[in-house]
Order: C-alpha cells, then structure tokens, then sequence
C-alpha cells in the first residue's frame, strides 16, 4: 500500500477486528489473534489519489464509477505480522442495485458477475450507460466531461493509435477505453490515467477542468497525456519491476514525446520544453539517490523524468546508427518478441537487451544511470544524452 488512505477509509463493521500497516502491508487481524474465515468492511465509493497505484473507485458524474479490483486482493497471513507471497487467483463476486449494470472484459452483467482476478487486477464498471464503439476504442466517455477536454480526446486519439499502430504490434482486440469525471471532488483538482491488460482509463477530478484554456500549456499537457496512456496499450505488457518501472513509464513518454512530434499537434517548444524539464528533473533525482531506489523514497515522477531523458537518448542513438533506418519502435517490437508478460525487466537484462542495438558504451550508461549512484549526476547525463 503507497500510503495510509485504507486505514483512513477502511471502517470494519465486524467486531473485534483491526486493520494496522506493518512494514507497508496492511493486514486485517482479530484483536485476540484467532484465526477467521471473512470479516465486513465498507468503505465509500469516492476517489482518493494514489501515489503510484490505482484508485479503488473513479466516478463518473451521473453516479457511475470504476472499480479497481486490485485494491481488494487479499492474501492470507501465516502469523500476526507477516503476509506470504500471493500470486492470486482471487474469485471475486460484484453484485448490482437494480438500476445499475457491469461491464468486465467487454460484456455485460446486469444483477451480479463473478470471475477469477489476477495479476495487478482489472477495472470493472458499474452504472447505467451502454459503452460506445469506435473504430479505435469500445468505451464509456463520461458525458459532463468538459468540452474541451473532449474535444482534444476526439481530435488526437484516432491519430495516436493510428500512429502507434503503424510503428508497434497490433493489437489481438479493441480495448476498453473508460474515461470518468468528478467535478464534486473537494481536495483540488488533477487527473490520473492507466492501463490495464486490455484497457485504458483516464479519471478527471475536480472543478477547474471546466476551462482548460486557463493556462496555455494545459491543453498541451492533456494532449501529452493521452499519447503517454495510449502508447501504453502498445506496449504490449513490456515491463519493468518496481525497481525498473522507468522502463515501461519512460518508454510511455518517449512514445509520447516522438507522436507528438511527428504528428505536429503541440509546438515545438513545448517537446523541447517538456525534454530539457525532464533532463534537469532527472539530474536532481539522481543527486537524492539511485533511481532504482525512487519507489522507495517515494518520488514516482523520477521514473518518467529519467525514463523520458534514457529512451529519447535511445531514440537518437538507434537512429544515427542505422542512418534514421531504425528508432526505438524498432527496439520495442523486438523487446515484445523476446517477452514472457509473466516477468518483469530489470535493469541488467534490459541493458543486455539494449547493448546490440546502441552498442556497449550506451548500454552500460544505460544500467549505470539505472542502479547506481551517481557521483555527478550532471556529468553521467551530458554523456549520456551528448
């Protein structure tokens, strides 16, 4: 758990139980220390952001809302303390007030739906709007979105999945696009998106969307925003583990970063802008600590920021090596081939994996900026990027 919003939120109705966090796991526990077989909780359906995870719920404003199934895995502990390894899989049940349905995997569950959940889990929705197919998505738009905010979704994602689609592997099916708004929400405002096997969903919260145009960068950084989101369904479940996430997060943002390049839909300035911000952000990351070691102290942002600084200098080697016959879509495509979505990359296999496309000299940068302290953060950078 990133932090203590499930004791804050989490009320048990069972008596003679607690909910503590030991060593970051929550566990759930009898006061006396007998063993028990369920136990009930509830716990509102409002959004909370989450460092680095995924909200439980994300509404919709006409009562609809997603749920994340994985916030409600559960595993059995072997002593007061301690939580074993749990791969899953978890059976779970949803059951529906009868005005309300469920869409799970594509289809439709009208009074309750049960299935088995694994891996980081899925998102299930709950309410009364029917999905709408388009030739790229089949999904719910939330339909008090702000206009503007809608507009630019219509105007830039057809072109994003047509782009990624000509550089990466297609994809088996269309997947579920979900995109929420709640303009109730009271704690400020912000957005937060993701992926799933199979899905995408972007959460909207808060009042000041309803003028985007307040600041002149928003609309670029919304733009920005949805080619990352979508440029993770092409990745096909390329990974890397916690320590790596810079992996999968970085490559997102240079999928990002050369869309919007080369389909001209934000200025030049704001990619040089966005690239150089990163490069610094970076450098100060790495001046707190290894990057490896980012999950840990909590600063999430450093994976996308370094990530977006190593793929870009990926980007440029590949290229200036094969003469602008290969990019890192290239490099991509084959890390897909070479993946099992059952393991996760670390630093040391993908830095193997890297070696025969940029030479050994990038790739052993590569690793070093990615697992080690780095005496002069700057210095590592400008070689690594010059």
């Amino acid at each position: 758990t990133p932090d203590s919003s499930r004791r804050d939120r989490w009320h048990i109705e069972s008596p003679g139980f607690e909910l503590v966090q030991v060593d970051g796991r929550d566990i759930i526990r009898r006061k006396d220390g007998t063993g028990f077989q369920s136990v009930n909780i509830s716990v509102s359906a409002t959004y909370v952001p989450l460092p680095k995870e995924y909200a439980p719920f994300s509404p919709f404003s006409d009562g609809g809302f997603l749920v994340h199934s994985g916030r409600f895995h559960a595993c059995p502990s072997d002593n007061q303390n301690g939580v074993p390894d749990c791969e899953g899989p978890w059976l779970m049940r949803m059951d529906a007030p009868s005005n309300a349905h469920f869409l799970l995997g594509g289809d439709r569950y009208d009074d309750s739906v049960q299935w088995s959940d694994s891996g980081d889990g899925t998102k299930i929705y709950i309410g009364r709007a029917s999905p709408r197919s388009s030739p790229d998505f089949v999904g719910i738009v939330d339909p008090a979105l702000p206009s503007g905010i809608a507009e630019l979704m219509s105007e830039t994602l057809p072109g994003l999945m047509n782009y990624y689609s000509q550089r990466l592997p297609e994809l088996n099916e269309r997947p579920m696009l979900f995109v929420s708004y709640d303009p109730d929400y009271e704690h400020g405002y912000g957005r937060q998106g993701g992926t799933l096997p199979n899905q995408v969903f972007m959460h909207f919260y808060g009042p000041n969307w309803d003028d985007i145009e307040v600041d002149d960068s928003i609309p670029s950084e919304i733009v920005w925003f949805f080619a990352h989101e979508a440029g993770h369904i092409f990745q096909h479940g390329v990974a890397g583990d916690r320590e790596s996430a810079w992996i999968h997060e970085g490559a997102a943002e240079a999928f990002a970063y050369s869309a919007l390049r080369d389909l001209g839909v934000v200025s030049a300035s704001f990619l040089e802008e966005r690239r150089d911000r990163s490069l610094q952000r970076c450098a100060d990351a790495l001046g707190a600590g290894t990057l490896a070691g980012a999950a840990e102290r909590g600063s999430f942002s450093d994976y996308y920021d370094c990530g977006l600084t190593v793929f870009t200098a990926i980007d440029d080697a590949i290229r200036s090596i094969s003469d602008n016959e290969k990019n890192l879509f290239d490099f991509w495509s084959a890390m897909i081939a070479e993946s099992d979505e059952s393991v996760f990359w670390d630093a040391a296999s993908f830095s193997s994996s890297l070696e025969p496309w940029v030479g050994d000299l990038l790739a052993r940068q590569v690793l070093s900026i990615s697992s080690e302290k780095q005496a002069d953060p700057q210095s590592a950078l400008a070689d690594l990027v010059n």
